[in-house]
């Protein structure tokens, strides 16, 4: 697949579920100014059903090919649809856009063995 099976209303809306879906990619990363050079194939997942796209290859490929124009664009501030639209997917995947806490990177019990 490439760029060129990709509308602009698909382009649009893989930028903005991928904008919601940072979070949560930050989240697995060490290094979070940087965004991976691929993706974790659950989020690839979340990331194509969220656009209701079949094609894990071409979502990859969008990936790549806009990470940065991703990783460097301001916070969005998504419309109902869009939450909706992205909490459809992210729900059945156990996450979700915004979260009442935020991740935390450390154990929160006092007695974690971790």
């Amino acid at each position: 697949p490439s760029l060129s099976a990709v509308d602009l209303h698909g382009l649009t809306s893989f930028l903005r579920m991928a904008c919601l879906a940072r979070p949560l990619i930050e989240f697995q990363q060490e290094d979070r100014r940087c965004p991976p050079d691929i993706l974790q194939p659950a989020i690839l997942k979340l990331l194509a059903a969220s656009i209701s796209e079949t094609n894990l290859a071409l979502v990859h490929i969008c990936w790549i090919a806009f990470k940065e124009v991703i990783w460097n664009h301001p916070e969005i501030v998504p419309i109902e649809s869009e939450l909706t639209q992205y909490n459809n997917a992210a729900l059945c995947r156990g996450t979700s856009f915004g979260h009442l806490l935020p991740p935390v990177r450390v154990c929160q019990d006092l007695y974690c063995p971790n």
